[in-house]
Order: structure tokens, then C-alpha cells, then sequence
């Protein structure tokens, strides 16, 4: 009567080690196949419905639902050898919550069995396919960075944990597609990776020019792409790689009458005086990367990079600790730049 009241314990176990293999497993096995199946596609299918309707959010929450947790022991070579988001960045974190989850699911369902766990073999494949090819789907078309560099632009600070789509990526739509003036990208140098501006792509030619200040203005060879700056009176503070702070003033810049206006910021105003000029005429296949702090502090200030290095353009901020101040809880989830 024991038995048949509580279940085995060992039944328990045994259900939610499947669903540690892949979630929803578990409660196949323990009988339950439409809670297994909805486990099993929960993460896939929010993902791939966030992929077609464009939704940022409702990507967010397919991470959180355990997209790349789901087959996590399979995933975890892979993060290993830099395919698959390390598992130290909150792609996993918040995953592994809903991992426990359906753990914690599987083992109550399997507790409350009083006859023997189904053979899962000929299911196996179904639950592999529902969470593995989505997770994998994910691994190509997107990439996470850890910011711990200083801040090249008005979009990410040191600290932040930045998801981006890939160059090529298998996705709908636009993204993913070759930059544009005012784009951000992202790529990966020997001190880390790193995100930075396009001013200037293959073929065109960029005059930099740096003043006495170490202002930096640059104008390029596109007479339709020329670069138009209007100040902007609101509280400009650039945060530094060491948690310092800098005052600046932010502006509007834009790349042609029907570019997308973004943000950049000088420390200094007042008259300045013309120091040197430098001209990088970007052959086929480069392109060429300005910081959005428009001054020599930083190095490198600008950059000429082949396009096949770039990584891809970043979305959005999953994570975003302050190297001093602690969790920055209102920079997470946020897009553009």
C-alpha cells in the first residue's frame, strides 16, 4: 500500500536522470507523454517562433525556458571548444534553472508511479531532434561576448554580456546581412573581443583627422554618406575598463539623409586646432571601425579589419555587471546602439 501511495524512490531517479539527458524524458518514461513532449519543445519552439516573428523578447525567454540547457550534456563539449556559449555566461545560467525545473518535475511524476518506467530507446530520437537541432540552430546564428575590455561604444560597457547574430547566419529577414554605415560589429582581437563602429566600407576611401585635443573627425570619399553631427544636452558620463568615469558630451551623428542616427561622445569641448590628418583608402573585402568616444584616449581608436573577420552585429545585453558597482540590473535586455 506503501508502495502504490508514495512510488518508488528509485523510479524517481532514475526519471529524473532522463530528463537530466533531455528534458521532458523523464516524464515520458513515468507516463506522462504530453507534459514530456511539452518539456521536451518548450525551448525550440519559442525559439523558432522568436527567429520568424523577430521578436528579441520572446528570444530572451526561449534562453530562459533552457534552449541550450535542454541538451546541456551534449552542449557542454562544445562550449568546451568555443562552438557553444561558454557555460559561465547567463545563456546557461538562467537555462540551468529550467533544467532543474524539469528535473525537479520528472522526479515528483516518477515518485508517484507504482508500476516499472517505460524503455525510452524508440522515443529518444524525437526528444534529441526537438531540443538538439534548435540548440545547434542557435550556436551558428548567434554568438555571446563578455565585455571586460574598455567601452568602444555608446551601446556596451566593461562588464556587459552581449548577444549578437552572426555574419551569414541562417536566419530570416536582414540580419545577419553585410554592414552598413553606422553598424555596429563584432570581432575578437588578442586582448578579447570587441565591438566597434563601420565609417567605412570596401572601396571607399577614410580621412581621419585628429586636433591638438585629440578630437577625432573622419570624412570619406561618399558624398551621399556624409557624416552629420548635432549636439545632444543631456548627461554624458563614459565609463572606463577600471570602473572610472569620464565626463563628456554626447551627439547625434548620422550617415546620410536616410541613415540611422546613433550616439557618439567627446571628453572636451571648445575651439580646437587641426593636429594631423591620416587616409586609409580600404581595399575590397576591409572595412573600417571607429569607436563611438571620438578621442585618442582609447587605443585603438579606430581600426581597418578584413569583413571576414568580423564575428557579426550585436542585439542585445544579456548580463551586465559593473566593475565596481556591482549587477547593473537596468542595462540588461537592452537592444540597439
Amino acid at each position: 500500500m506503501l508502495l502504490h501511495r508514495y512510488g518508488s524512490s528509485r523510479s524517481a531517479w532514475v526519471a529524473a536522470g532522463w530528463s537530466l539527458l533531455f528534458s521532458g524524458l523523464g516524464q515520458w518514461t513515468a507516463g506522462q507523454r504530453a507534459r514530456g513532449l511539452g518539456w521536451a519543445a518548450l525551448g525550440g519552439v519559442l525559439f523558432t517562433a522568436s527567429v520568424w516573428i523577430g521578436s528579441m523578447d520572446l528570444l530572451l525567454v526561449s534562453m530562459f525556458a533552457g534552449l541550450l540547457a535542454g541538451p546541456f550534456l551534449l552542449l557542454a563539449p562544445l562550449a568546451l571548444l568555443g562552438i557553444a556559449p561558454s557555460p559561465l555566461t547567463p545563456v546557461f545560467w538562467f537555462g540551468a534553472l529550467a533544467k532543474l525545473a524539469c528535473m525537479a518535475d520528472a522526479w515528483l511524476v516518477g515518485r508517484a508511479r507504482n508500476r516499472p518506467l517505460r524503455h525510452p530507446w524508440r522515443i529518444l530520437p524525437v526528444f534529441a531532434a526537438l531540443q538538439v537541432l534548435p540548440a545547434l540552430w542557435f550556436c551558428q546564428a548567434y554568438f555571446v561576448f563578455d565585455m571586460q575590455g574598455p567601452a568602444l561604444t555608446s551601446f556596451v560597457q566593461p562588464g556587459d554580456v552581449v548577444l549578437g547574430v552572426r555574419r551569414g547566419a541562417w536566419l530570416p529577414g536582414q540580419i545577419g546581412r553585410i554592414p552598413a554605415h553606422g553598424d555596429l560589429v563584432g570581432f575578437n582581437t588578442a586582448s578579447g573581443p570587441r565591438i566597434m563602429r563601420v565609417v567605412g566600407l570596401p572601396g571607399e576611401k577614410v580621412v581621419v583627422e585628429v586636433s591638438e585635443k585629440g578630437h577625432i573627425t573622419y570624412r570619406t570619399d561618399r558624398a551621399d554618406a556624409v557624416p552629420d553631427l548635432t549636439r545632444r544636452d543631456e548627461f554624458c558620463v563614459w565609463v572606463e575598463a577600471d570602473g572610472g568615469h569620464r565626463r563628456c558630451t554626447f551627439h547625434e551623428e548620422r550617415r546620410g539623409a536616410r541613415g540611422k542616427a546613433y550616439r557618439i561622445a567627446t571628453l572636451e569641448d571648445g575651439p580646437d586646432m587641426e593636429y594631423r590628418e591620416l587616409a586609409f583608402p580600404l581595399e575590397s573585402g576591409e572595412l573600417f571601425l571607429l569607436s563611438d568616444l571620438r578621442h585618442v584616449v582609447l587605443q585603438p581608436a579606430w581600426l581597418r579589419v578584413r569583413a571576414s573577420d568580423v564575428a557579426g552585429t550585436p542585439l542585445v545585453i544579456l548580463w551586465s555587471r559593473h566593475p565596481t558597482r556591482g549587477i547593473a540590473w537596468h542595462r540588461i535586455g537592452r537592444t540597439g546602439g
